[in-house]
């Protein structure tokens, strides 16, 4: 699945999903799953508040779009483990 950031960056994701908890002060949360064989500095530059106004998440026809995220709240990154994605970008839409 393709992540496309505001600045035209595509990323490649598995998956893409969007949460609310009222007892979460942070608002609305999307959690980006990823593989990435880069630094964790190198998601941090690409992820900037700019690219971050509207995303578009996947490809053709199935393509949705995702307004209002204005931060980053974590990217998680991890080792040695057997599961479908090694990264965590989550990126906080203040309600």
């Amino acid at each position: 699945m393709k992540l496309t950031l505001k600045n035209g960056r595509v990323i490649d994701v598995v998956d893409v999903e969007e949460s609310y908890y009222p007892r979460n002060t942070q608002g609305v949360l999307l959690n980006i799953h990823l593989n990435s064989e880069g630094e964790i500095e190198e998601l941090r530059d690409a992820f900037v508040p700019g690219a971050l106004e509207t995303l578009t998440v996947g490809e053709g026809d199935d393509v949705k779009t995702i307004p209002g995220y204005t931060q980053v709240d974590s990217i998680r990154k991890f080792y040695g483990g057997g599961a479908e994605y090694d990264t965590t970008v989550t990126l906080v839409k203040n309600v």
